[in-house]
């Protein structure tokens, strides 16, 4: 019983951290695209520093996940609504993956990062985001 407590400790955790990086993120960007202005140097290194922490934070989202669900249901199928917050949640690790490879890629050459793809990106995180926990609503109300 203490082990699952644990692990939904850090799941609700990573769950805060993930939430908060991906709104300050969001919302850092926002403003500097509204204003016409590029970040400043250290702003794009603690934005790439929040970039890294939001994967870090949703890796251990899915593995606290993965041991909560084998601790509580064994592994089974629970239901539709699951399996699809599921294929959400791996999206949105998969674009997290992405964004972080072409932030790490793009600070290395010196160059800028697509705006168009990674917008794109973000669209998809937030589309992603919103059936995760749609399907997190409903999959825990049966």
């Amino acid at each position: 019983m203490s082990f699952i407590i644990i692990l939904k400790f850090f799941h609700f955790l990573s769950l805060f951290f993930a939430g908060g990086i991906g709104i300050g993120g969001a919302v850092i960007q926002s403003l500097h695209a509204k204003a016409g202005e590029a970040p400043s140097p250290l702003t794009r290194k603690a934005l790439h520093i929040l970039a890294i922490m939001g994967l870090v934070a949703l890796i251990v989202i899915w593995l606290t996940g993965i041991a909560l669900h084998h601790a509580l249901y064994e592994g089974a199928f629970l239901n539709h609504a699951f399996t699809l917050k599921l294929g959400g949640a791996a999206i949105l690790l998969g674009t997290s993956i992405l964004s972080n490879v072409m932030l790490y890629r793009a600070s290395r050459g010196g160059q800028a990062v697509n705006p168009l793809v990674m917008r794109r990106l973000t669209a998809l995180s937030r589309f992603a985001l919103i059936i995760v926990i749609g399907g997190a609503a409903a999959a825990f109300t049966i």
